[in-house]
């Protein structure tokens, strides 16, 4: 590894961009070289870190060292930054480098410094050293909380940075590649910590404090954006948490004064989220926006969005959907209903928008509007696909308005494609009288489909289910017998009426896997059928079933004892 291009030998692009990150951040605080081509550096991390670093003369890397305890990959981020800063230092003096001074008279060279100055340095240093942070706010504590907020916000900050891992494969490590970027049990317990002080301050009145340290971890976690090309998870990971600090504002309430001050905090911290980040943040602002001013702003930013956004034909912009639903929203707080439809009517080409466009009229009463909306999605085959459900929209359209026709037809149409919670519905529409006269038809319907597909245990089968709801219990044992399987879900409302038959079906299945069970899984689940049978009363066919299999039981000791488990031998 060379040091005029180390970046092509270190495979993380994450400890690439937080080395570099730390550079720039000048946490490499001192480099010198005590030897010729050996060099010794203090980064500022969670610590104060020493790296040592050994060239050749052709700038080779021989050897580089951390003190820190970074063991997931072959170099750490302090290590970068000193490469960092060490090709820089090189590149503008070559070969030399001036070496700090082992000892100094400090309080000589402090008095020559302004008030100005040293705090300066000191609030410099104390964002990259945590230590430092800590130790000034027990040396000097604030009761404004001014500096244990700096300190909150370091320490926060450390947290992010550390708190990134990969799950490690029991053989060969961790490879982020393959797994993927997820919180370390570690930071999930910081972020925990926080949001209860969080909480705590905000329960107690003490909006600004608590609001403080939620949008100081909104900040904070913005800088993991990094890692959202990488890995879906650690987004969602991210989202979880910035919904647990929406809730904190959930209970409590809020003055106008705070409203206001919340506001100017969380949304320049949205600005520098995208996605479904940005719209929780968003939500917030939308919450706290209670005056004129704070509403005009928000607005002013969410048209900003639309007129940034390039709408591809055919593709859904969604910073500019979360625009459009935010300027809904928003007109809607300020009352001003007719103008929040508009801008849904003007925005149909987007789904969500013509939802909202559809309950409001819905909810108006609009049912021509509605129906429109509706129908204009509704897919002329039904094929239910995603969140929205356009045919179950129009149907509810039908049943606000009292359309009885149209709800029977869209009824009927969804239980024979396996509906089956559209049934009762259905039958309620008719008089007992008009439902005798069509029922049978219906039911012909659903025979007929039913005898097109696969009948299982893992889909609902309407069919079945209506002739159970309608007593017609000699059809369904004729069902039940084409599919013998289906006997344990209608045994309890055939065996009234027909024992022999539903004892003869469960015979037949034991026989069945009986003989060709081979494992003890599946003696198992022989032995469940007997004891199902023998509970609902058939043991005198449990008894002609041992003895016809017997011959092979009596040889398959596994089976045996699968038989004795359930009290049958």
């Amino acid at each position: 590894m060379n040091l005029d291009d180390f970046e092509d030998a270190i495979d993380s692009s994450v400890i690439l961009q937080r080395g570099l990150a730390y550079y720039r951040d000048k946490c490499v605080l001192s480099l010198e070289m005590t030897r010729t081509n050996h060099y010794e550096a203090d980064v500022a991390g969670t610590q104060l870190y020493t790296v040592t670093v050994t060239l050749d003369d052709a700038r080779e890397v021989e050897d580089i060292a951390c003190t820190c305890p970074y063991d997931w990959g072959e170099y750490c981020k302090h290590e970068v930054a000193v490469l960092y800063s060490l090709r820089h230092q090189l590149n503008s003096t070559p070969h030399t480098l001036v070496t700090r001074p082992k000892e100094v008279d400090l309080a000589s060279l402090l008095e020559k410094k302004s008030k100005k100055e040293l705090l300066s340095f000191l609030l410099s240093y104390a964002r990259k050293s945590p230590e430092l942070a800590s130790a000034l706010v027990a040396a000097f504590p604030s009761p404004d909380g001014e500096v244990n907020l700096t300190n909150l916000g370091i320490e926060f900050r450390q947290a992010c940075e550390d708190g990134i891992e990969c799950p490690e494969d029991d053989e060969d490590g961790w490879d982020d590649e393959q797994y993927g970027w997820q919180f370390s049990p570690t930071f999930r317990k910081k972020i925990t910590a926080f949001l209860m002080m969080a909480r705590s301050a905000i329960q107690e009145g003490d909006i600004r404090y608590g609001g403080s340290i939620a949008t100081m971890m909104v900040h904070e976690l913005s800088a993991l954006d990094e890692y959202e090309d990488e890995d879906e998870t650690l987004t969602d990971e991210v989202e979880s948490v910035l919904r647990e600090i929406a809730a904190l504002f959930d209970e409590s309430t809020i003055r106008p004064d705070d409203g206001s001050w919340l506001f100017t905090q969380f949304l320049p911290e949205a600005k520098q989220y995208k996605g479904t980040l940005q719209a929780v943040l968003l939500s917030l602002c939308l919450r706290f926006a209670e005056t004129e001013g704070d509403q005009k702003v928000l607005s002013d930013y969410l048209v900003s969005l639309v007129s940034d956004g390039t709408q591809l034909e055919g593709q859904v912009n969604h910073t500019i959907l979360t625009s459009l639903k935010f300027q809904h929203a928003l007109l809607v707080k300020q009352g001003r209903i007719e103008d929040a439809q508009g801008i849904a009517l003007d925005n149909l080409s987007y789904e969500a928008m013509r939802k909202l466009a559809f309950d409001y009229a819905l909810g108006a009463k609009d049912y021509d509007l509605a129906e429109k909306l509706a129908k204009e999605k509704e897919a002329s085959a039904y094929i239910p696909r995603g969140d929205m459900d356009w045919s179950v929209l129009l149907f509810n359209v039908y049943q606000a308005s009292g359309n009885r026709e149209k709800v029977r037809e869209l009824a009927k149409m969804f239980l024979l494609h396996d509906r089956l919670d559209y049934y009762p519905i259905l039958k309620e529409s008719y008089e007992p009288r008009e439902w005798e006269a069509v029922v049978d038809g219906l039911l012909d319907d659903l025979q007929v489909r039913d005898g097109a597909k696969h009948a299982s245990l893992n889909r609902q089968n309407p069919y079945p289910e209506v002739l159970k709801g309608e007593g017609r219990h000699g059809r369904l044992l004729a069902y039940i017998q084409k599919h013998p399987r289906l006997v344990q879900n209608y045994q309890e409302v055939l065996l009234p009426h027909y024992p022999k038959e539903v004892f003869a079906l469960y015979r037949q299945i034991i026989l069945t896997d009986g003989e060709a069970s081979s494992s003890r899984k599946e003696y198992k689940a022989v032995a469940s059928w007997l004891r199902e049978l023998s509970a609902i009363g058939g043991e005198v066919v449990v008894m002609d079933c041992l003895q016809s299999l017997s011959p092979k039981y009596m040889r398959r000791p596994a089976f045996r004892d699968e038989i004795q488990m359930v009290g049958l031998l």
